[in-house]
């Protein structure tokens, strides 16, 4: 009796664990969709291939912006977004020394040299 009281609990906690989950993948997959879809001018940099654009975004995010990950499909390129509500001029330099600073580790581990750092509209 008190086994399966045990496994009861522990399906119901790992449900409620499950749901919340759900919810917050729920939650940021539609405030990326909101934010690409948000009338705002935006630097989009391609995050060499190899490279983990989470860094990018966190090292981004650190410093006050909302960076958020674009993956262009299996297998595709990453992009990292930046919106820039008052011009991508106005934080353009700030942005590529950001991330021209980040500490880059690929897949592997290994530290990598940034190539120059280069947004889509240059």
């Amino acid at each position: 009796m008190y086994t399966a009281f045990v496994f009861i609990a522990i399906a119901i906690v790992l449900a409620i664990i499950g749901l919340a989950a759900v919810r917050f993948l729920h939650r940021q997959a539609a405030h990326q969709d909101e934010v690409k879809s948000a009338p705002v001018d935006m630097l989009r940099y391609r995050v060499p291939e190899g490279q983990d654009p989470a860094i990018v975004v966190a090292a981004l995010q650190k410093e006050g912006f909302e960076a958020i990950p674009d993956v262009q499909g299996a297998g595709a390129s990453h992009d990292v977004l930046v919106p820039c509500g008052e011009g991508v001029e106005q934080h353009r330099a700030h942005v590529r020394s950001i991330i021209q600073s980040t500490e880059q580790i690929n897949f592997e581990g290994d530290q990598r040299q940034i190539p120059q750092v280069k947004f889509a509209d240059e």
